[in-house]
C-alpha cells in the first residue's frame, strides 16, 4: 500500500472516530460532502466542528447538562451572529479539550473553522 493510501486510510478511520462523538446528523453532512472533498479536508472540518461543539457546551447555558451528541439542529438554530463572533474570538487562543494544549488560530485558521460551521 502506498503512503497516500495509508494516509487516506488513517484519515478515514480518524474521521469515523470523531463522528462517533458528534451528533448523528453530522454523519449525513459528511457523506454529502464526500464526493467533492478530500479525506484531509473532511478530517479538518470534523476537528473544527468538534472545537465548535466543545465551545458551545462550555458557553451556552441552554446546553447545560448535554453532551456533544445531544446537541440538536434546533439548538444550533437558536445561535446568532454574536455567538459566531464570540466563537471566532475564542479560537484566537484556547486550550484543547482533549490535548490540554494551548492552541491558537490566525485568520486562515478562523476562516476554515467558520467554513466548517457554515
Amino acid at each position: 500500500m502506498s503512503y497516500h493510501d495509508e494516509e487516506k486510510k488513517r484519515n478515514t478511520l480518524r474521521l469515523r472516530e470523531i463522528l462517533q462523538e458528534m451528533p448523528p446528523y453530522l454523519k449525513d453532512y459528511f457523506r454529502s460532502i464526500e464526493p467533492t472533498t478530500a479525506e484531509r479536508t473532511r478530517l479538518g472540518y470534523a476537528r473544527d466542528l468538534k472545537v465548535f461543539f466543545y465551545y458551545l457546551l462550555e458557553t451556552q447555558e441552554a446546553l447545560s447538562g448535554k453532551t456533544m451528541k445531544d446537541i440538536t439542529v434546533d439548538d444550533l438554530s437558536k445561535l446568532g451572529p454574536k455567538d459566531i463572533e464570540e466563537f471566532l474570538d475564542y479560537v484566537s487562543y484556547y486550550v484543547g479539550a482533549e490535548s490540554h494544549e494551548e492552541l491558537s488560530n490566525g485568520e486562515k485558521g478562523k476562516a476554515r473553522k467558520i467554513s466548517a460551521v457554515r
